[in-house]
């Protein structure tokens, strides 16, 4: 989901989420817990471990290969469902941890 919200920040001008603000981690965590139906709790979580890091931070192969996984899949998923725009930000982000990630092969 935090993922999906990235990618709608790129393609359709919608406000980042911007973690470093933890006042607003709460109603964030309401909301995703309407889309998803998981617990406020443990996105509560989620969003605080990515106040220290990046959403697209990876340390090792294994954590590369699944975030592009992960955009493949949405990219698919939006392209076959006529969101070019949102497909294509995320073939932009699989590009950038391509490049950004060869040093951890």
């Amino acid at each position: 989901m935090l993922i999906l919200f990235d990618l709608l920040t790129s393609a359709a001008r919608v406000e980042p989420i911007d973690f470093r603000k933890q006042n607003s981690f709460p109603k964030l965590a309401a909301l995703l817990h309407a889309l998803t139906g998981h617990v406020c709790a443990s996105w509560l979580a989620e969003l605080k471990d990515y106040k220290t890091r990046g959403l697209y931070d990876c340390y090792t192969a294994g954590e590369k290969n699944q975030l592009v996984a992960t955009l493949t899949n949405l990219a698919e998923t939006f392209r076959c469902a006529g969101f070019a725009n949102i497909a294509t930000a995320a073939d932009k982000k699989m590009r950038e941890l391509e490049a950004r990630g060869r040093s951890l092969q």
